[in-house]
């Protein structure tokens, strides 16, 4: 069985954030001492330029290059102060910023300017454990810049379509590099489902196999994750479709249709996991079943030994009364005649109870 790891506590987000001026760059994660590594892909149809970068190289004023996609990719977001000081310099709100480095914080797309930003949830199984990554992208005129919690994948995925020019990466423009990104990350929401799905199936034969165990405990711990899979599902789809509804300015004609269709994933991934939460409702159900039929398996053998016993405590009953005259209690052969009867009734009520099938 899959193995569900508990995800970044919101709670304790909230906590680092509260009391913090408006446009703080405060990164609400758990904190750690990991240096932030900075990358920055520059391509066109005939060239592909990749370079790491050292903080002070993000001054450099010929950083970007108007004749080329300029992918700016920071991984780990734990110094403020050189992302403030970036985004400064792109001309990103510092409120925006405050967003991208709230892990806690929902789907958003907003325009500001223009810079259009959008934060999702790079959410995966990686060694059997359901994992959840903040990431937040911000597109401008000649450049996008990619911001992750730790390191993850789409980075060095869309690396090597652009080192193998697989696709359009390379003959499209900064916007395409933008819905790239989103596209990926959508792309491994199917995964997860179907890991949730195998987790579900896996439950069901484990509680058809073993109905005297119970399960409650993993089925919850299923569902606890499944409901934040699906609420954030849900958030994103409604933010995507937001963002048609109100003609945002990137979402121009050449790249409307690509957007439509991540949407349509994300809308077709929200009604996989409505289809899981109803499984997990069975399974929730199927082993309240398993349960009660094992109590009750318990109270009928209780029953049955009882109805035997209860003729025999009778007889015992009788003889056992303290009166001087009982007849039987003075003939030699009374104790054993007893026990016969005794055993005679017991074998007479097992028949009968096996004749009627209440072994079964």
């Amino acid at each position: 069985m899959v193995k569900i790891k508990n995800l970044t506590s919101v709670r304790n987000s909230f906590k680092r954030k509260a009391g913090q001026l408006p446009g703080t760059p405060l990164y609400t994660g758990e904190s750690s001492e990991i240096i932030p590594k900075v990358f920055l892909v520059q391509y066109d149809e005939k060239e592909l330029k990749k370079t790491e970068l050292s903080p002070a190289a993000l001054d450099n004023p010929g950083l970007l290059q108007d004749k080329k996609v300029n992918w700016i990719h920071i991984q780990n977001l734990n110094h403020g102060e050189m992302l403030s000081k970036l985004s400064s310099r792109l001309n990103i709100h510092s409120l925006l910023l405050e967003d991208a480095l709230n892990i806690a914080h929902p789907p958003k797309i907003e325009e500001s300017g223009d810079i259009t930003f959008f934060t999702i949830k790079d959410i995966r199984f990686a060694d059997n454990y359901l994992r959840s990554a903040h990431v937040s992208l911000f597109l401008g005129s000649n450049f996008v810049l990619s911001m992750e919690e730790g390191e993850g994948k789409f980075m060095r995925v869309l690396n090597e379509r652009l080192e193998k020019q697989q696709g359009r990466l390379r003959m499209k423009q900064n916007d395409y590099l933008f819905y790239s990104v989103i596209d990926f990350i959508i792309d491994q929401y199917f995964l997860v489902v179907d890991v949730f799905r195998d987790s579900v199936e896996e439950l069901e034969e484990q509680l058809i196999k073993h109905p005297d165990k119970d399960y409650i405990q993993d089925i919850l711990s299923l569902k606890k994750h499944l409901m934040f899979f699906r609420r954030y599902l849900s958030g994103l789809n409604k933010e995507l479709s937001t963002a048609f509804n109100e003609e945002y300015g990137f979402l121009t004609e050449k790249n409307t249709l690509y957007f439509k269709d991540a949407t349509d994933h994300v809308s077709h991934v929200l009604d996989s996991a409505e289809h899981m939460r109803e499984l997990v409702a069975n399974l929730v159900e199927l082993n309240n079943n398993n349960l009660n039929n094992k109590m009750n398996s318990i109270m009928k053998t209780l029953t049955l030994v009882a109805a035997i016993f209860i003729p025999l405590t009778f007889l015992a009953g009788i003889y056992g009364m303290n009166f001087e005259y009982i007849p039987e209690l003075s003939w030699k052969y009374s104790y054993f005649v007893l026990l016969g009867i005794m055993a005679v009734i017991t074998i007479i009520l097992l028949w009968l109870m096996k004749r009627k099938g209440w072994f079964n």
